[in-house]
């Protein structure tokens, strides 16, 4: 299992924790970008997770969230949901996803979504 995948589904240790890779690295802006595919049979698990959701990436640290709807698939996966969310730092999107309130999300989250991909990204050359 990849370190992404891991952290997504919330196993990563606390990104404070001095073992966790992110601990190490220098402060720098990272953004979250998550694409999903709603499931259509569990619409009221859809709409608990994202009311839930919402104001955990806020006070964690995120800002200028953007939530977006797919329009047109040029080439790839289609998602119908996207969300961009900026951060202070990795560490940041790390330790949202590590904690336990996310992680109580997660049998919500699972159930809600047929696809799913969580990002955590930075700009080129920044940690």
């Amino acid at each position: 299992m990849g370190p992404l995948l891991a952290l997504a589904l919330g196993i990563l240790g606390s990104a404070t924790d001095a073992s966790h890779p992110a601990a190490a690295a220098p402060m720098s802006p990272a953004t979250l970008v998550v694409t999903a595919v709603p499931n259509p049979a569990e619409a009221s698990a859809t709409a608990a997770y994202l009311e839930q959701v919402g104001p955990m990436i806020v006070a964690g640290g995120g800002t200028e969230i953007r939530k977006l709807r797919t329009v047109e698939v040029v080439h790839g996966h289609p998602a119908q949901l996207v969300l961009v969310a900026d951060f202070p730092s990795t560490s940041a999107i790390t330790d949202l996803f590590s904690s336990e309130a996310y992680r109580a999300l997660v049998p919500t989250r699972d159930a809600s979504f047929t696809e799913l991909t969580i990002l955590v990204t930075s700009p080129p050359g920044q940690p």
